[in-house]
């Protein structure tokens, strides 16, 4: 790639770069405490950590899946999943929006 690293790290480090762009938002808005109303600072800081729980999962569960087809190891940049692929698997959203409930 133009960047001189494969393709799979490539990849890897884009799901990475996401769950960090999260953590630096949960960073920036800690910094503003104090300026907005508590009510709301605390609501989006419980939107930010399930955004951060979501970006980690998504990242784990997709970067497992695809190293079955790569069967390359991630590059260190990258935090190594928390589970099996097979544990990503069997996650169920029933709730989720779009599932026709």
């Amino acid at each position: 790639m133009n960047n001189g690293q494969s393709f799979w790290n490539n990849l890897a480090n884009d799901y990475q770069k996401g769950v960090d762009g999260v953590r630096q938002m949960k960073k920036q808005w800690q910094s503003i405490k104090g300026t907005v109303d508590e009510q709301r600072f605390e609501q989006v800081n419980k939107l930010l950590k399930v955004q951060e729980k979501e970006a980690v999962w998504w990242r784990d569960a997709c970067l497992s899946y695809f190293q079955t087809y790569s069967k390359m190891p991630l590059p260190a940049s990258v935090e190594k999943p928390s589970h099996s692929l097979e544990y990503y698997e069997q996650l169920s959203f029933p709730y989720a929006p779009g599932n026709g409930r």
